[in-house]
């Protein structure tokens, strides 16, 4: 594969067709040519995502009319930031070993490749844009918001406690890194001290201090995958009929740990404050009775609520790490940080962490 910045000008009909067949979507056509549309520009940070417009030689019922090619970020920023994480490596593996085993609707993967030489990573994915996509602007309704909770408890319920959890050495079980919050907090401090209160940014200065010490405590409890950049803009929204109406995307952050940490990084950084207050606790109830209905046991409402409002301090890490980043993305990208901005802070103070 050639490298990440040409990844798209050297694919080929020939090696489409022979993806689509390996995965039997093609068995007597082939395709002949296709044409490349820029997609999600504004809300992918670490990669570029490209649809293909397919053309065969005749048709096919199962062949499908477009796919969607994920290629790692050329851009310094995000490839240094991609490469920290080994964000592409880990995405690459969840859609190899854990994708196929698991009861929420994924994007199926048709391909997957990555050259050793300049370690740009490819995915060849179903094309779901007929989708509604998710605005973290915007924010989440309630119903949308209670929908992915319910999604994502399906996975953690599938995946709490299990066995094969050791095995996947390639996920960390964490991917907060305290130093770097305690580095980057001075600065966004006195950046946004006129925008915060002081509550608040007592919250910021306490968790500087007591991160690690609530990383280990929340590690304490049952494990499961966790996506771990749970918000609006990785979901997909179908119509709230269909019986898997949320897709999650993007799983180049997941780890091993708690499930409470992707509740809250969505409820806390994906709603308007008015709407997240309204019903966050119905909805982490919602999410509790998920897990018990497949089968999870020890783990009480209780201590649910108040992991979650421990995994709601921790959120706090987002805004402040990120933002840079998220405003050298342009216009959407600085809307973005100052919405997680205020949300995240908002939430730390109104639940009384």
């Amino acid at each position: 594969m050639a490298a990440a910045s040409s990844v798209i000008d050297s694919l080929s009909p020939e090696w489409l067709t022979q993806t689509l067949r390996k995965n039997g979507c093609l068995t007597a056509s082939q395709v002949v040519a296709f044409s490349t549309q820029r997609i999600g520009d504004e809300v992918g940070f670490l990669d570029a995502i490209v649809r293909l417009i397919l053309t065969y030689d005749r048709k096919e019922k199962s062949a499908p009319d477009s796919l969607v090619i994920k290629v790692s970020s050329t851009d310094a920023i995000y490839q240094r930031i991609g490469d920290f994480y080994h964000a592409y490596e880990r995405e690459f593996h969840f859609y190899e070993t854990i994708a196929p085993n698991t009861p929420i609707r994924l994007p199926r993967c048709f391909g997957r490749e990555v050259d050793p030489q300049t370690n740009a990573h490819l995915l060849l994915l179903e094309d779901l844009s007929a989708l509604t996509a998710g605005d973290q602007v915007q924010g989440l309704t309630p119903t949308q918001a209670r929908a992915s909770v319910e999604t994502i408890g399906q996975f953690h319920a599938f995946w709490w406690e299990s066995t094969q959890l050791e095995s996947l050495t390639w996920m960390p079980c964490r991917h907060m890194v305290p130093s770097r919050y305690q580095a980057a907090w001075p600065k966004f401090r006195d950046l946004f001290r006129g925008q915060l209160s002081a509550s608040a940014l007592a919250l910021g200065d306490h968790l500087s201090l007591h991160l690690e010490t609530l990383l280990e405590q929340i590690e304490q409890r049952p494990r499961t995958i966790v996506h771990s950049d749970f918000r609006a803009d990785n979901l997909l929204i179908d119509a709230p009929t269909d019986p898997q109406p949320v897709v999650i995307l993007d799983w180049q952050l997941a780890i091993r740990s708690t499930g409470m940490l992707d509740v809250a990084r969505l409820l806390c950084g994906s709603m308007d404050p008015l709407d997240r207050a309204a019903c966050e606790m119905e909805i982490v109830e919602r999410w509790h009775e998920t897990l018990e209905v497949r089968g999870v046991r020890g783990y009480s409402l209780k201590q649910a609520i108040a992991d979650y409002k421990t995994c709601a301090w921790i959120s706090l890490y987002y805004p402040v790490t990120i933002h840079e980043a998220e405003e050298a993305a342009g216009k959407r990208g600085t809307a973005l940080a100052h919405a997680q901005i205020q949300r995240f802070f908002t939430a730390a103070e109104e639940l009384n962490v």
